[in-house]
């Protein structure tokens, strides 16, 4: 019977009967988890004149919300909701020639933890090794589990549709393991990409010797799914030091002369491994070359200050190196407020000095 030929008594009825049977607030977030963050961004970027892109100043406020529902021991359901806000400006251009506005998006999932198998499945975040799950990056349709047993976890992936411009909605399915112990880790991937990469393995090592020092390195190789492609290759190699208040970090990436992917976002573990915020990752690119080095001190248990420095040499086309100095701070106010600056100057050689920036950043998080 339709609501409409309801006599008013019934109507009454069935209102009270749904609101009986709801679940009162104060029970309805019993146990529930409230996870994430708000940010604040300013960016200033002042370009070479000879650049074809003006000057900017860019406001980027950030947030994310994440309500983890349990209901057992094992299962949970995830809801995450993330809103991002853009507003590029410049005096003597359009405003709207530089305004993105406020995008939205969500993840949606159902976790399952038991005896070292957890599984997410759903609207999910998809951390690996060429993906990254931060705001903003890579989430997609499918499902991730890992089964840990001792030192070792085994991984896969199946992941239907992702939100990365080079895979366009391409098919992601992934294979892994991974060892931990004290001195040593390593995990190794194996990636299949429907119509973008016929396959993608990356293998990842630290090495602890002594207290303080850890060496690192990457190497990865990738072939297109096209008819001729040859193995793209890419390797890194760094080494660390920490003792008291300072830190200082060097290390070697480059890639071989073909073509290829293997860093689906330039956030990626594999390739984010440049110590610099403009130019900090070369995964991607051909016959390219990286020479990176990191100081840090910590002034106290709340601030830090660190220089850093890149050259990057591209050998594919003549005067495209470059070289990159940062300057950075930060100043952790509280558990939970962290405030944190840098100036990044990014020099050409004399053939592109229209690529040439110098950008501030301003950031201020707060994290629940």
């Amino acid at each position: 019977m339709k609501l409409a030929k309801l006599s008013l008594a019934a109507i009454m009825a069935a209102g009270a009967f749904s609101f009986a049977s709801a679940t009162p607030l104060t029970d309805a977030i019993k146990g529930v988890d409230l996870s994430g963050m708000v940010r604040l961004r300013f960016y200033n970027d002042n370009r070479d004149k000879s650049s074809v892109t003006p000057d900017l100043n860019r406001w980027r406020t950030s947030a994310d919300f994440k309500f983890t529902l349990p209901v057992s021991d094992a299962f949970k359901f995830v809801y995450q909701l993330s809103v991002e806000n853009n507003m590029r400006t410049n005096g003597n251009v359009a405003t709207t020639a530089f305004t993105s506005g406020t995008a939205t998006e969500n993840q949606s999932y159902i976790s399952y933890s038991s005896n070292g198998l957890n599984v997410i499945a759903g609207r999910v975040p998809v951390a690996t090794t060429v993906t990254t799950s931060g705001h903003g990056e890579n989430i997609g349709d499918g499902a991730i589990a890992t089964y840990s047993m001792g030192n070792f976890t085994a991984a896969g992936a199946f992941i239907d549709d992702i939100n990365v411009g080079v895979v366009g909605g391409a098919d992601i399915a992934a294979l892994a393991g991974i060892y931990n112990s004290k001195m040593f880790d390593a995990q190794a991937w194996y990636y299949r990409i429907t119509n973008v990469a016929k396959y993608v393995y990356t293998i990842s090592v630290n090495v602890k010797p002594m207290a303080g020092l850890k060496i690192h390195g990457d190497y990865a190789a990738g072939k297109l799914d096209i008819a001729g492609a040859d193995n793209k290759n890419y390797y890194n190699l760094s080494a660390s030091y920490a003792a008291n208040a300072f830190s200082v970090m060097g290390g070697y990436a480059a890639t071989n002369k073909k073509v290829g992917v293997i860093s689906l976002n330039a956030d990626a573990p594999i390739g984010n491994v440049i110590p610099v915020e403009q130019n900090y990752n070369i995964a991607n690119a051909t016959d390219t070359a990286a020479f990176y080095a990191k100081v840090g001190y910590n002034v106290n248990k709340k601030t830090n200050v660190s220089f850093r420095y890149a050259n990057i040499n591209d050998k594919t086309v003549a005067n495209v190196d470059s070289n990159e100095y940062d300057l950075e701070g930060s100043y952790q106010y509280n558990k939970k407020l962290r405030f944190s600056s840098y100036y990044s100057m990014l020099k050409h050689n004399s053939g592109n000095k229209s690529l040439n920036n110098n950008e501030f950043r301003f950031e201020a998080k707060y994290s629940f």
